[in-house]
Order: structure tokens, then C-alpha cells, then sequence
């Protein structure tokens, strides 16, 4: 059986709920850089990790397709231009 977790969740009104949720498996994570070069030659790598992800179990979107929180981490580097 999945977890069950509670997770904060913003309402159409600005209020916040707390909501049950099914704690998701991520299988096969691909996690690629972006990359961008400034004008003085230095690059940023940018990318996000997923750390969590939850099905909320009460709520569906407009469509009645599920809706998901997650947490994710950024992660960047710099690299100077040589």
C-alpha cells in the first residue's frame, strides 16, 4: 500500500488546506542541465530535482485529471569563461 501524507495546499481563494495525498515513486528520473552563456562568456547550468511527489487523493483539476505537489531542489553551477 502507498504512503499517505499530508501536504499544503493553495485554494482558489488565497487560503491554504491541508490535504491528503499518496506519496508517488519516481522510477527512471532524467535530470538534464540547461545551459546559458552570458555575454561576458561565463555559463550557468541550471536544473531541478524532484524530492517528492504526492496525488492528491480529493482533488482534481477542472478537467478531472489528478493534481500533484511536489518538492524539487534547484541545483546550478557556474562555470567562468577561461
Amino acid at each position: 500500500m502507498a504512503d499517505k501524507v499530508r501536504v499544503p495546499v493553495m485554494n482558489p481563494d488565497g487560503s491554504t488546506s491541508q490535504e491528503i495525498g499518496t506519496l508517488m515513486e519516481v522510477k527512471d528520473p532524467k535530470e538534464p542541465w540547461s545551459e546559458y552563456t552570458l555575454d561576458d562568456g561565463t555559463k550557468i547550468r541550471l536544473k531541478q530535482t524532484l524530492v517528492q511527489v504526492v496525488r492528491l487523493d480529493n482533488k482534481k483539476n477542472p478537467n478531472g485529471e489528478p493534481i500533484y505537489s511536489i518538492q524539487s531542489q534547484p541545483t546550478m553551477t557556474i562555470i567562468p569563461k577561461m
